[in-house]
């Protein structure tokens, strides 16, 4: 049965986008239309059959998605899970529509994480941070499938698992967007685990000066209950921190950074098992990856 509600604009028909289509159609009722963008091959058909059999009266595109814009800027949510970082950032700039974002990525020393951005109408500070976090991701997101991040059996399991967890909350996200009651946000995965996320532009400096500003770090999605995730942007690198509290005081419960691999002879995409201990920061640099499908 379908219930009233926005209109549903999905931009990306790979992994992602069937990920949460996934979710959504286990979860919710069907919204009444669905708009598919996908400019390859028949991505955006396939997908949007999909929808078309559970009762939406679903379209489908094989163009960027920043070209549709027009098309859905009236009574629509969107889902943005492309193949590449920039188009994403490009929508979310040049529209107020409330959307939802999602890309997974291996950080340097191979552990995968999750991020995603809840954005409402009008909503600047989370959209500023979103582009922020989206441009710097982006000269490590590869225009291509996730197989540069699945390096064994077990990251490939882990990017299932992680990807399932975040287009989770990214189908709840949808659904009270298009309800009228989300709320803006963005968030870090990580196991089975997520988090509040704050991003923090910055310059190089002492590796404790960036430690403590993401610590003391002071921000409304923040609170002495519970845990939170920092992305400190630096000119190079992202640094992520997720930062526990305990009492009145707070400390680091495990950091990675995306940035620039270390040339090295050694360097392969073959070796190393996603630590299952983040606390344990390995100090061999591999290349950062990011993908949003």
């Amino acid at each position: 049965m379908k219930v009233k509600t926005a209109n549903l604009f999905i931009a990306g028909a790979h992994r992602g986008g069937r990920a949460f289509t996934d979710s959504y159609l286990n979860r919710f009722p069907p919204p009444e239309k669905v708009v598919v963008v996908d400019p390859k091959g028949e991505r955006a058909r396939v997908l949007a059959e999909r929808w078309h059999r559970h009762g939406s009266n679903a379209l489908h595109y094989a163009e960027p998605c920043q070209n549709l814009l027009e098309k859905v800027k009236d009574n629509y949510v969107g889902m943005l899970s492309v193949d590449s970082v920039v188009p994403m950032v490009e929508v979310i700039e040049n529209t107020c529509t409330p959307m939802q974002w999602q890309i997974l990525g291996r950080s340097t020393n191979n552990i995968i994480l999750g991020f995603s951005g809840t954005l409402v109408e009008q909503d600047g500070d989370f959209r500023s941070s979103s582009t922020t976090l989206l441009r710097n991701l982006s000269p490590y997101a590869l225009p291509v499938s996730s197989h540069h991040v699945r390096t064994s059996l077990l990251s490939d399991s882990v990017l299932g698992f992680t990807r399932g967890k975040i287009s989770d909350h990214s189908a709840e996200s949808i659904f009270e967007l298009a309800q009228g009651r989300g709320r803006g946000g963005l968030r870090l995965f990580f196991g089975t685990q997520n988090y509040p996320l704050v991003v923090l532009k910055g310059q190089i400096e002492p590796f404790r000066e960036v430690e403590k500003r993401a610590i003391e770090v002071n921000h409304p999605q923040v609170n002495d209950s519970l845990d939170f995730a920092v992305a400190v942007v630096l000119t190079n690198q992202v640094e992520v921190f997720c930062i526990e509290t305990y009492g009145n005081k707070r400390g680091i419960k495990f950091y990675t950074t995306f940035g620039q691999p270390i040339p090295s002879p050694l360097l392969t995409e073959s070796g190393r098992r996603v630590g299952t201990s983040p606390q344990l920061f390995s100090t061999r640099r591999q290349v950062s990856t990011v993908v949003t499908d």
